[in-house]
């Protein structure tokens, strides 16, 4: 964060996954420790964080302040909903696509509620 001018604070927009919440949970501690401003916003869904993040850099393009680019993120983020859907298993090269959660979709079928990760949501439907 001492790469760029921070002297109007900075708002970090994290999605709500384990690994990214403690990461850049450390960047705002230090940043806050080096006497940087910062707010803190995260969700959980992909495509509310994209339009949070746009809606975020349109207002400080225009020069809002740091609380109101928090106060839009959160607002963002709390009317936002995304589903996300699969036709097909991602694998990793070397690996045998039929081992991806033990199955794989057949002809004609979609797979609703996987993640960035592709691991099923908590509400997983084939």
């Amino acid at each position: 964060m001492t790469l760029v001018d921070t002297n109007q604070g900075v708002l970090v927009v994290v999605m709500n996954y384990t690994a990214d919440v403690l990461d850049f949970g450390v960047a705002v501690k230090k940043a806050r420790a080096a006497s940087c401003t910062s707010k803190w916003s995260s969700l959980g869904m992909m495509l509310a964080l994209a339009a949070q993040r746009l809606i975020a850099g349109a207002l400080a393009a225009r020069g809002a302040n740091l609380n109101t680019l928090n106060n839009f993120a959160l607002l963002v983020a709390g009317n936002s909903v995304s589903l996300e859907a699969s036709l097909k298993h991602v694998h990793m090269p070397g690996r045998d696509p039929g081992s991806v959660h033990n199955d794989s979709l057949g002809a004609g079928e979609v797979e609703l509620g996987v993640r960035i990760h592709h691991e099923p949501d908590e509400t997983y439907h084939r």
